[in-house]
């Protein structure tokens, strides 16, 4: 991660920290997220230096096929203050409704629910999965969730780093990679 200049790494600002840490949480770049946290690559993974050797790299092969489509999501950051020890940056995220998109794609799928709320497929579905799904997320009463919070920023060793001590860093993944399914995130929603 970062931009090899003359045999050293470039200075991110720090609303660009950020950004690559959205990208990286998305796309589960586990070694990436590790890196704009402050972790040194010289003493292992990200995950091996929380977990250990073994149940690291276990953590980290399952994370990367849980990667999510980095264009399903939209974002802005600004920042906004800074302190004497770092920079506050605003983080305003757009996330898919996943269950939303599900829901119409089984309603185009035709699927229906019995008197008991159960799911009733189908004998034949009304079109092809893929395209049901395509509609589903074209849908324009289907709007995104929009989540803001501010993430802090703060020097190690002449670059900008996320704050792992801020609990908001925490929240961020949170915000991105379960969204609606942490009651926690609701604090973040713009209503």
């Amino acid at each position: 991660m970062g931009i090899a200049m003359n045999g050293r790494e470039a200075v991110l600002k720090p609303a660009t920290v950020v950004d690559n840490f959205i990208t990286a949480t998305i796309e589960e770049d586990v070694n990436a997220m590790g890196h704009l946290l402050g972790l040194n690559s010289e003493n292992g993974t990200p995950m091996s230096q929380v977990f250990g050797k073994l149940l690291g790299d276990q953590l980290q092969q399952y994370w990367q096929g849980q990667a999510q489509q980095l264009t399903d999501y939209r974002w802005n950051t600004l920042e906004t203050d800074t302190t004497d020890n770092g920079v506050n940056v605003q983080v305003d995220l757009y996330r898919p409704n996943y269950s939303a998109i599900a829901h119409r794609t089984d309603e185009l799928l035709g699927f229906t629910t019995d008197a008991a709320g159960m799911l009733v497929a189908p004998e034949e579905p009304k079109m092809d999965v893929d395209e049901a799904e395509r509609l589903a997320r074209e849908d324009p009463n289907i709007k995104p969730f929009h989540y803001r919070l501010s993430v802090r920023t703060v020097q190690q060793d002449g670059r900008w780093i996320l704050d792992p001590k801020d609990p908001k860093t925490v929240a961020l993944v949170g915000v991105i990679r379960r969204g609606d399914l942490l009651d926690a995130n609701a604090t973040y929603l713009v209503r």
